[in-house]
This record gives structure tokens, C-alpha cells and sequence, in this order.
């Protein structure tokens, strides 16, 4: 089996193939988890010295799905991999190397070919640089969780985790297509930078993400809200009833601060240019 630090089930290995040379392990492998993750992999592996290992890897996901993985992890007593005391308690590095996932799920959302290079720890893991796309744009980040042991009598929550995000050319209506409520409602080019963290504790791991950041939407349109029919009074009257407008708003820059607390997204600066 393959364990994989963080993540409670492993992956057993179906296929694949070994060769030990001059101290060394290569080989390559095909493996899959449980039910509960639902993952399969494909790969190759590298430990250059057997008395002293730390694991080389390229992995290939068909699939992940972001909200199995974190619930998993999240019931999980046991979040930490097995490696040896002193290594964790060290710190030292266990394994590195690069992954690729074809799809990555989010619900309601779904992003596309992600790569990312991977380095474990005895006592956390990094996730960077990581690349993804999403809606004809861009996702580029970072991720770092920290695996130590958390004593129960603490009352901390395990696996804290930090993150950073920047998105460049996202079509919004694509991303706003995946929620029924903002379908067709606006459009443009959605670039944003964020910064957060929180951790994958429980089923409402989401709650607890705390964060800020900015966005803005350039050359977009608010579909069936105007502006111009809520000043239309004022506006026929100046312009002696020639002025008409439509059922749309377009503007060139929509943008603002960010700030996540509590399951939810609040903006409180925000700027709107319309003609």
C-alpha cells in the first residue's frame, strides 16, 4: 500500500513494477484507494538509498475530488503518516515529487489539469508552486499543512493549513454558470489574489477559512440589473424623454477588497465603472 501524508486511506497498489540496484529502488506503479476517497493513480517512484529513504515520485490523478478529500482527512484520528519519531520530530524530508490531476472537483466547480510539486515532511507538508486551469483562466498557488501531532487535551484543531491564490482570466460567466442563483447574470475577465487559512477539521472545514484579498472583473456586464432604469426619472427629465436604456449593465471595472470569515465572502470597498 501507498501512503500518502494527510490522507487516512491508502492506496494499494494493483500493478506495477520494481528494481533494486546499488542501494537504490526504482520502479513504477498503479495504484487505487477505498470507497471513501475514491482515487486512482499511475506513477513512477524513486527511493535513491534504501537505508536512508526519501521517496522521489510522479504521480498521475484521473481525478480528485477536493470535498471527499477534506471530509476524509477531517474524521481521520490518524492524519499523520507513519514515519519515524525522530524524523518528524526533526522535520526532515520524506518524500518529494510532482503531481498531475486531469480533474479536480469542488462542488458546484471543476477545474482542469493541475500540476503541482509536493514536498512531505515529518511534520507538515508543501504544496508549491501549484497550477491549475479554471474557466478559460488561471489558478496559480500555494499550499502548506501542518501534520504535527495535536494532543486532544489541547483543544487545537488538526491539520492547520495556510494558502495562496491567484487567479488571472477567469470567464465569470462560466464560474457563475455553476450556481443556479447567478447563472446569466454577469459577465467578464475575473482576476483575484487571496490569502487564507484555516483548517480541514469536520464537515464544516469551510467555516473555518479565514482570509483576505482583492478581485476585480474587467470588460463584464450585469445581466437584467440597470442602473440607468433606476435613475430614469431624473435622466428623462434632463434629457426631455430621449435617453433609453437597456436591461443590462455594462461596465469596464468591477472590483474590491475581499475578506472570508464564518462560510462567508463579504467585500466592503468596492468600486463600479459604468458608462
Amino acid at each position: 500500500a501507498l501512503k500518502l501524508a494527510g490522507v487516512p486511506e491508502p492506496l494499494r497498489l494493483t500493478g506495477g513494477s520494481v528494481t533494486l540496484k546499488r542501494g537504490a529502488v526504482r520502479g513504477d506503479l498503479r495504484a487505487e484507494s477505498g470507497r471513501q476517497l475514491g482515487l486512482t493513480a499511475e506513477g513512477t517512484f524513486e527511493v535513491p538509498r534504501i537505508f536512508a529513504p526519501t521517496v522521489r515520485f510522479d504521480l498521475h490523478f484521473p481525478e480528485i475530488d477536493l470535498d471527499r478529500l477534506a471530509q476524509a482527512t477531517g474524521r481521520s484520528s490518524e492524519s499523520t503518516p507513519s514515519v519515524d519519531s525522530s524524523r518528524q520530530a526533526r522535520g526532515e524530508l520524506v518524500a518529494s515529487g510532482h503531481i498531475r490531476v486531469d480533474k479536480v472537483k469542488k462542488a458546484p466547480h471543476e477545474a482542469a489539469n493541475l500540476k503541482a510539486d509536493l514536498r512531505v515532511y515529518g511534520n507538515r507538508t508543501e504544496v508549491k508552486p501549484i497550477e491549475l486551469e479554471l474557466y478559460g483562466g488561471m489558478m496559480s498557488g500555494s499550499l502548506d499543512v501542518d501534520r504535527s501531532p495535536v494532543p486532544k487535551e489541547s483543544g487545537r484543531a488538526p491539520a492547520p493549513f495556510a494558502f495562496r491564490m491567484n487567479l488571472k482570466d477567469v470567464d465569470v460567466a462560466r464560474l457563475a454558470a455553476a450556481t443556479p442563483r447567478m447563472k446569466s447574470k454577469i459577465e467578464g475577465k475575473l482576476e483575484a489574489q487571496l490569502e487564507a487559512r484555516g483548517t480541514t477539521e469536520g464537515k464544516d472545514w469551510e467555516r473555518t477559512i479565514t482570509g483576505s484579498g482583492n478581485f476585480a472583473i474587467r470588460q463584464g456586464r450585469f445581466s437584467g440589473f440597470s442602473m440607468g432604469q433606476q435613475l430614469s426619472k431624473i435622466v428623462t427629465i434632463l434629457t426631455l424623454g430621449q435617453q433609453r436604456f437597456s436591461s443590462d449593465t455594462p461596465f469596464s471595472y468591477f472590483g474590491g477588497d475581499l475578506e472570508i470569515a464564518g462560510g462567508r465572502v463579504a467585500s466592503r470597498k468596492i468600486e463600479l465603472q459604468s458608462p
